[in-house]
């Protein structure tokens, strides 16, 4: 089961570092409110992560199963901090995001490992 953790854990990040790219064009107008709250799909389909006040989970659709939690802010209108707890490796880790769109968050992990999320409905 763990391998399988492991497994799902290491194909979300490669294949969401392949969409960063993908993210990173286009100009949206951001106001100095912008907030992440709301719903998020990693951009292969893998996970979906929920932001609400301060906190967040993130699960793998196909299981429901948790993969991290943790807290975030609001660094200014366009960076968000992530204090992120993996509940796969146990460990927590910082990652900072740059909302490039209303609908776009790219995000670098603390290991520069890099993934996007696309805003969902």
């Amino acid at each position: 089961m763990r391998n399988t953790r492991t497994y799902l854990t290491a194909a979300a990040i490669i294949a969401l570092a392949a969409g960063v790219a993908g993210c990173n064009g286009g100009a949206g107008t951001l106001n100095s409110g912008a907030s992440i709250d709301g719903n998020w799909m990693s951009t292969d389909g893998v996970t979906a992560t929920t932001f609400r006040g301060g906190g967040f989970q993130t699960r793998v659709l196909a299981t429901g199963e948790t993969v991290s939690d943790g807290s975030y802010r609001m660094v200014d209108g366009r960076t968000v901090q992530i204090t992120m707890r993996s509940a796969i490796r146990q460990t927590t880790s910082v990652v900072n995001c740059n909302l490039v769109t209303p609908q776009n968050l790219a995000c670098t992990g603390a290991e520069g490992q890099q993934f996007a999320l696309t805003r969902s409905s």
